[in-house]
């Protein structure tokens, strides 16, 4: 694939994102509605989509052990790496420091990662898209959405606390404890609609059950817009941003996404395959893990601005996905061409 053929695929994304901007800036699109959107996005059209690319999947053709055992490490590396970093130096809240974690720790595979890579290697890179959606839907997200649902718990616990003058500690209600807490959020997290559609189809796609014809088409309808309007609200939500603050915040979460994701990737791929093959067992397609090396490289993922914006979040994330769409323009190309020209995993 080309320099240009590659910014085929990545400039539209910036452009949407551009639109977004533009329409709140010069009164096209009200402000009032950016929340609707937002919601419609994260409770909707991104499940429908999640589900839609899992459960048409063939589970024992695109799962392999080491390749999601290998991509959960270096997930969960990138994922703790950020928190640490945006929690101790950023200073930032549990909360703002787990959807950031996000933003260091995961890759817009579908709506840039597909069409890239199966241009490159043809729809057996699809087997990346499917385990990197079962790792991040099923592990980084509720992990993050955990901690954060938590980090907002204490908060309002502690104002709970604060606002009852005169009352003696031991009298909090049950609903105050630390494990009620947990409880509480643990069920919302189970209840989520993004967690929801991965579980559904998982079913599916493990079970020799098909997606009734009426169900398939209607949640293609609604997964067919998870894509524009979710760059649309990136730039949408971006008017207004302090961008001399915000560029502060997100500086720990863009720089590990940008430049140490993609190496943890390649040396958790590293280490895991040596070991599969000393186990005497069959090592992941090299075709599978460069196109994991290459969707490691791209921006976060549209869809986290609108699970942020939950959390009054939405503008330093959606900054952080501009500022990673920028950066990906030269990024992109120039790791397509190392993976290419090297390809280290043969």
């Amino acid at each position: 694939m080309t320099f240009l053929a590659i910014l085929g695929v990545t400039l539209p994304l910036a452009a949407v994102i551009a639109l977004g901007f533009l329409a709140v800036w010069r009164g096209w699109f009200p402000r009032a509605a950016i929340p609707g959107v937002g919601a419609f996005v994260r409770n909707f059209a991104i499940p429908a989509a999640i589900f839609a690319g899992i459960s048409v999947q063939d589970f024992g053709a695109v799962f392999h052990g080491g390749f999601v055992l290998a991509f959960t490490l270096a997930s969960l590396l990138s994922f703790l790496l950020t928190y640490v970093l945006v929690r101790g130096p950023g200073g930032e809240g549990p909360t703002p420091a787990a959807l950031l974690a996000l933003v260091g720790s995961m890759s817009n595979g579908i709506m840039i990662g597909m069409p890239l890579v199966t241009a490159l290697f043809g729809t057996l890179a699809l087997a990346t898209i499917a385990q990197q959606l079962l790792v991040e839907n099923l592990l980084i997200i509720p992990l993050a959405l955990l901690l954060a649902d938590l980090g907002r718990s204490r908060v309002h616990a502690g104002q709970g606390s604060a606002d009852q003058s005169g009352t003696a500690r031991g009298d909090a209600g049950l609903s105050d404890r630390p494990a009620q807490r947990m409880l509480r959020v643990i069920g919302g997290v189970a209840r989520n609609p993004i967690v929801v559609a991965t579980l559904l189809g998982l079913a599916f796609a493990g079970l020799p059950v098909a997606v009734p014809g009426p169900v398939e088409r209607g949640v293609a309808l609604l997964a067919g817009s998870a894509g524009g309007l979710a760059l649309f609200f990136v730039g949408a939500s971006l008017y207004g941003t302090d961008l001399s603050a915000s560029l502060n915040r997100i500086a720990a979460a863009v720089t590990v996404k940008m430049l140490l994701h993609p190496l943890i990737v390649l040396g958790a791929f590293w280490v895991v395959m040596l070991g599969w093959k000393a186990l005497g067992w069959l090592p992941a397609n090299p075709v599978v893990i460069h196109a994991c090396l290459i969707i490691a490289c791209l921006p976060t993922g549209g869809m986290l601005s609108a699970i942020a914006t939950r959390y009054g979040q939405d503008q330093p994330v959606s900054l952080a996905l501009a500022v990673m769409t920028l950066i990906s323009v030269g990024s992109a190309p120039l790791t397509v061409w190392l993976v290419l020209r090297f390809q280290p995993f043969g």
